[in-house]
């Protein structure tokens, strides 16, 4: 019996700030049968690094789960979700399908900086 084939992975992942979430996209480059759409979900992961900490380029990502999405056939296979964003940190987003619980390739990684909200001075204040 041949190995089961990896579930496509999403692909070219882009991103919309918006006030306080990050509206993320992004798009299939080819279709699932029926039988396969019907247990395929989107896994969103994202990685965070308080802005402080400063820059560490060679640094690994960690990852944590924020959300899965079912699989619902959209018109040209595009897909989006809405993550709510804490300001002061560095963010990294990446997608992967899963069906049956057997998980795709990763889509691309985006990221993007979220800036501590500026505090009022004094002078302000009053």
């Amino acid at each position: 019996m041949p190995p089961k084939a990896a579930p496509p992975p999403a692909v070219a992942l882009t991103y919309r700030l918006d006030g306080a979430s990050v509206q993320l996209q992004w798009e299939m480059a080819s279709d699932l049968s029926n039988k396969q759409a019907r247990q395929a979900a989107f896994t969103i992961y994202r990685s965070r690094q308080d802005l402080s900490e400063g820059d560490c380029d060679d640094c690994p990502l960690v990852f944590e789960k924020v959300s899965t999405q079912p699989f619902v056939q959209t018109d040209g296979n595009r897909f989006s979700s809405a993550v709510a964003l804490d300001p002061g940190y560095k963010y990294a987003f990446k997608v992967r399908l899963e069906i049956r619980g057997q998980a795709g390739a990763d889509s691309n990684t985006i990221r993007f900086d979220v800036p501590a909200a500026r505090q009022p001075s004094d002078k302000e204040r009053s």
